[in-house]
Order: C-alpha cells, then sequence, then structure tokens
C-alpha cells in the first residue's frame, strides 16, 4: 500500500491542513482539563521517553510517528485533516488519506 496525493476536487473544494510526518503524543489527561491547565501535561517525543506507568496501554508505539520507515514517512505529507472549523483544530475533523494497493495479495 502506498499513501498518494488526495484528488485536486477535494483539496480545491474544501479547506485542508496537510499532514504531518512529526508530532507530539500527549499524556491521556490532555484537553481534559481546561486550556491553562494542559500546558502543565507532559508532551511525549517518542516512545522512549514514555513513563514506564503509561506504557501498559495508556501509550503504545503506534501513537507515534514513523521513524525507520522514510519511504511511508515521505507519504505521510499527502494526508490531510479535513476541519468543520478553520480556527479550531480541537472541534474535530476528519483525517483523510488516498491509498493505491501495489500488490495483489
Amino acid at each position: 500500500v502506498k499513501i498518494v496525493p488526495l484528488p485536486p476536487w477535494l483539496t480545491t473544494k474544501f479547506k485542508a491542513m496537510k499532514g504531518l510526518s512529526t508530532w507530539l503524543v500527549p499524556t491521556s489527561k490532555y484537553g481534559k482539563a481546561n486550556k491553562e491547565e494542559d500546558v502543565a501535561f507532559d508532551m511525549y517525543e517518542c516512545y522512549a521517553d514514555v513513563p514506564a506507568k503509561l506504557k501498559s496501554g495508556k501509550i503504545t508505539p503506534s501513537m507515534f510517528p514513523v521513524v525507520s520507515d522514510l519511504e511511508l514517512k515521505s507519504q505521510l505529507q499527502h494526508c490531510a485533516r479535513f476541519v468543520p472549523l478553520k480556527d479550531s483544530i480541537d472541534s474535530g475533523g476528519f483525517f483523510v488519506a488516498c491509498l493505491i494497493r501495489l500488490k495483489v495479495g
């Protein structure tokens, strides 16, 4: 499977935020407190930085960006997030990726 660019009719008709190849993973309580308290929560750049007590299902390796597969990492720019309100990233939305199957089976 390969991630390919989204069709132009989709990206020109709707506002989208480009896909990311790096991001931080917050603790599970992030976003459940008020905005001032959110800055006090820890954010993790890689799974190795996560404390052992949070590795028991709260934070998993799949939540972090791909570091070993450079081809996949370069394809993530083709993904997009569509949000209902332009200035409100935390208001939900849809993550969209266009995939192409490279071989059958």
